[in-house]
């Protein structure tokens, strides 16, 4: 049972022994799930699917854009981004990401920044003025400094 995960038997537990998920997974630290082959579970027992692109947590490959200077207006110098309505328009290659805004949550991508957050703390992230401060300010209903209005 799920109170009992600390005694697992293996690092990672997501199934019961029938193969049925459980309510929760037990998963080691630094492991990660390997479920049995396809072909070894009863036919129709997993239904596989894409993630639609705006459904996912990932607009870029390495989310570069969370640690731009997020300015009020276009502008020409690197690693800054604008708001134009719900996009993203970003310099240094990135370019318009489309209802960026409107996504339901973005991956952090923080070890692929070079841990660009760590050391900062919640007033600074909230504070400042990079993409990542704007979206934090947006899921946690904060209007920034410069009054931008939240829709």
């Amino acid at each position: 049972p799920e109170s009992e995960n600390h005694r697992e038997p293996v690092p990672v537990c997501c199934y019961q022994k029938d193969w049925c998920l459980r309510q929760e997974c037990h998963v080691a630290w630094g492991d990660i799930s390997h479920p049995p082959k396809l072909s070894e579970l009863p036919a129709d027992a997993v239904r596989l699917g894409c993630v639609p692109f705006l459904s996912g947590f990932a607009y870029t490959m390495n989310g570069q854009e969370l640690f731009f200077k997020l300015l009020d207006g276009p502008t020409k110098s690197s690693n800054s981004c604008w708001r134009s309505g719900d996009d993203l328009v970003c310099t240094s290659g990135v370019g318009t990401l489309k209802a960026y805004f409107n996504r339901n949550g973005h991956h952090l991508y923080n070890m692929l920044n070079g841990f660009a957050g760590e050391g900062q703390t919640e007033t600074s992230i909230l504070e400042g003025d990079m993409v990542i401060s704007e979206l934090y300010r947006r899921a946690l209903r904060i209007n920034s400094q410069k009054d931008r209005a939240l829709p």
